[in-house]
């Protein structure tokens, strides 16, 4: 099972992706960041995340939530 994290580039809500993410994981589902671009993406305390997929090219059948 796969799921997507769709995230602004700076500004997004840590607790909220941390928190579920760590879940999901925990339950062996796969997560995978997207954003604008790949890279760094700034939460709305300073803490980052690395995007690895570009919004733009995201095949949504690859993935089994949101």
């Amino acid at each position: 099972m796969k799921a997507l994290f769709i995230v602004p580039q700076i500004g997004f809500n840590e607790t909220e992706l941390f928190t579920v993410r760590r879940f999901l994981e925990r339950h062996k589902i796969t997560c995978v960041v997207a954003s604008y671009s790949k890279g760094k993406v700034i939460g709305k305390t300073g803490k980052s995340v690395v995007a690895k997929e570009v919004l733009c090219s995201i095949d949504i059948d690859d993935y089994n939530c949101l």
